[in-house]
């Protein structure tokens, strides 16, 4: 008996055959499966009549090498590393007021970043590309095309998707392959928590509560903040959504819908603030 020739993973798109080899059967059986657990694991958005909708996912998944993943990672820290340092060098060179005009109200915030004690804080960003990562040409397969740091969504549906793969769709195809044993990437719902505890450590805060902020009628993002929110006080770490005209100044305390605020993460532009 002719032994078949092991699947090439390397490949671009490889999982493709793999997944094209599983009876058709399985395949409508592994739809029906992803169509009920997506929405559970809130693989769904608002739509702009207020109509809750599920989100369709591609049942094939593509791989992504652990060699593709650390040269991505190693870049994106390299880009934002950069994009972090516009902040702190507007914030040295008034002369940079040229190139970025703000109005005098966004001025005025701004001129609190000279002030003594200032700590930094992360931006939080998303890199939008166009990759392709087959073995020959993965290195030269990148193209960065746009970069969130305002309404930056995914950071739910990222992980969620990764959690719906690993538990319907994964163990068929590693029946017809043991070789194929997939793992999930960086959760995008954590490394924004770990920025959120970072910043805390560094005002010197020990618990609290942790603010999400944004505009509701802005775009269905809102939603993701909710699942983060619950995420993120289920891990102990309590958290609600706000939206920018929540927040009061009473006895030198940020508070909101009630409760003292440690730590903001506002998705929203200075201008929604104010």
């Amino acid at each position: 008996m002719k032994k078949e020739k092991p699947w090439n993973y390397r490949a671009a798109n490889s999982v493709h055959g793999l997944f094209s080899s599983l009876p058709k059967t399985t395949i409508r059986r592994i739809g029906k499966e992803v169509s009920r657990l997506g929405p559970r694991l809130g693989l769904t958005y608002i739509d702009d009549n207020e109509k809750t909708v599920n989100i369709t996912l591609t049942l094939r998944p593509r791989l992504l090498q652990a060699k593709h993943r650390n040269a991505l990672w190693k870049i994106i820290h390299t880009l934002d590393g950069a994009f972090q340092k516009v902040s702190e060098l507007y914030r040295k060179h008034p002369s940079l007021e040229r190139l970025f005009p703000f109005s005098p109200a966004e001025s005025g915030w701004i001129s609190l970043m000279r002030e003594p004690g200032y700590h930094p804080g992360r931006m939080i960003s998303r890199w939008d590309a166009n990759t392709t990562f087959g073995e020959e040409d993965w290195k030269n397969g990148w193209s960065f095309f746009e970069v969130n740091g305002v309404g930056v969504g995914g950071l739910w549906y990222g992980p969620a998707c990764a959690e719906v793969t690993l538990k319907i769709i994964a163990p068929e195809l590693k029946r017809l392959d043991a070789r194929f044993r997939p793992l999930t990437g960086h959760d995008m719902r954590r490394l924004l928590l770990e920025a959120l505890l970072d910043q805390r450590k560094k005002l010197g805060i020990k618990g609290g509560v942790l603010a999400l902020a944004m505009e509701k009628a802005s775009g269905s993002n809102y939603v993701e903040f909710e699942r983060l929110a619950r995420f993120f006080t289920e891990l102990g770490h309590p958290s609600l959504v706000t939206e920018p005209t929540d927040f009061i100044l009473r006895n030198n305390e940020i508070r909101a819908r009630g409760k003292k605020i440690d730590i903001i993460y506002r998705d929203t532009t200075l201008s929604e603030l104010l």
